[in-house]
């Protein structure tokens, strides 16, 4: 009998566990949905504690249950957009090692968890090891799912974000027209996939088109069609988007910030605004915190209101980006180190230079442990650093920055830029 009451009290343990870690990784995933990622965070957590506890209480290993590699998995997602780049790598390979164990290393799940490191690691700058975890998750899928999956679909159009990132624009442009056309062919021309498909291809031709606007002289002209063509993909997007989702979602809100940003860069700051505060309307009513991507069109608003000259407008808008990625990301994400240096540049402005070195020193700290030294992002910061640091007479301490800038900014903004020829003019001095 003593025998029998400890099996059932165990079942009923175990049945409890159970039913709380279902409930904890709802609400977790609901967070997530919402854009609350620290909220997500905290709710995984109590989950990946539960099956710990309980697995341990069997005196099993963790690492034999695959309840606890989908929390694991789910974890590194979370972790990974707030721009918790090493702690989400080491919950994707735990995830990875406790699948291969599980199922062997042809699995469907061992490529889930190949996907979720290749995203990590592309965020870390490691695109080659990115795209080939890419390239074997699909290999695996193709061969246990076939063609017409969904989940190879989503690897397949996520490999040309890697080639994307790698620089590999005119690669990137053919995966995303491949996944295109198979979608319109597998699913019709009105899926949300679709629309995804066109908003990817016109991210790549926006990258096309900036990078022949560098072309030093005698190469290539600069190709204001790409950017009309990029125009025209967002815009068809968007009208997909409308009618599967309606006008309230927050797919559509990213939409109208893409279609914005490029009004903002053909100097029309009166539609750009438009978008921009439409997008944050639009993300003010869904339920849930401000989620990033309002964050995302107040840093845009507040660059095209700077233009315009409304410096107060600009910091406010700047300021508030800052306040909702510093609640919802990690200080070392990119966006959170780009919001910094946004209300920096709106200091200089506005001749409040110790307000702007602070901001510009708090976005190099950042831009330091995700990038390293020598990236561009960083030069960036650190020229504004220097300007500053020159204008206040500080002349010792900037000869350094002013010889870093100059090694980046020939090859990434071309020898006769403003930028280039005052980093080196100021490194000489």
């Amino acid at each position: 009998q003593k025998d029998d009451w400890k099996k059932k009290h165990r079942k009923v343990c175990k049945q409890l566990a159970e039913a709380y870690a279902a409930k904890k990784s709802a609400s977790a995933d609901r967070r997530y949905d919402e854009g609350n990622f620290k909220g997500s965070e905290h709710h995984y957590d109590k989950v990946l504690q539960v099956q710990k506890a309980q697995q341990d209480s069997r005196r099993e290993s963790a690492d034999d249950d695959a309840a606890h590699a989908n929390s694991l998995g789910r974890m590194g997602v979370v972790l990974g957009e707030q721009g918790k780049y090493e702690e989400a790598l080491a919950k994707h390979k735990e995830a990875h090692e406790i699948r291969v164990r599980l199922h062997g290393s042809e699995h469907v799940d061992v490529a889930q968890s190949l996907g979720g490191m290749g995203a990590v690691l592309v965020q870390q700058g490691n695109f080659q090891l990115a795209l080939e975890h890419g390239e074997e998750a699909l290999r695996i899928q193709l061969g246990e799912l076939g063609q017409d999956h969904s989940a190879v679909d989503n690897t397949r159009s996520s490999i040309p974000n890697v080639h994307s990132a790698k620089k590999m624009l005119p690669e990137a442009l053919r995966g995303h027209e491949e996944a295109l056309r198979i979608r319109r062919l597998t699913l019709g021309g009105g899926d949300l996939l679709v629309a995804n498909s066109l908003h990817n291809i016109a991210n790549v031709l926006l990258r096309q088109g900036k990078k022949t606007k560098r072309a030093p002289q005698g190469k290539r002209a600069p190709q204001a069609g790409e950017e009309d063509e990029a125009l025209s993909q967002y815009e068809e997007s968007l009208r997909i988007k409308r009618t599967q989702l309606g006008g309230e979602h927050r797919d559509v809100a990213t939409a109208l910030v893409a279609i914005a940003n490029i009004h903002a860069s053909q100097g029309k700051p009166t539609e750009a605004l438009k978008g921009y505060r439409e997008s944050l309307r639009i993300n003010k009513e869904m339920p849930g915190d401000e989620p990033p991507d309002a964050a995302t069109a107040l840093c845009a608003m507040a660059a095209v209101l700077l233009g315009q000259g409304k410096l107060q407008e600009a910091l406010e808008s700047g300021e508030e980006s800052l306040r909702i990625r510093k609640k919802l990301l990690a200080d070392t994400h990119p966006d959170v180190a780009n919001s910094y240096a946004s209300v920096g540049n709106i200091h200089v402005r506005l001749g409040r230079l110790e307000d702007a070195l602070t901001n510009f020193k708090k976005a190099l700290t950042a831009q330091r442990q995700i990038f390293g030294q020598e990236s561009l992002s960083i030069r960036e910061t650190q020229y504004g650093v220097a300007m500053l640091l020159a204008a206040k007479g500080c002349s010792v301490e900037t000869k350094g920055m002013f010889e870093a800038c100059g090694r980046i900014f020939p090859k990434a903004h071309g020898p006769a830029h403003g930028k280039t020829q005052e980093a080196l003019m100021m490194a000489r001095s």
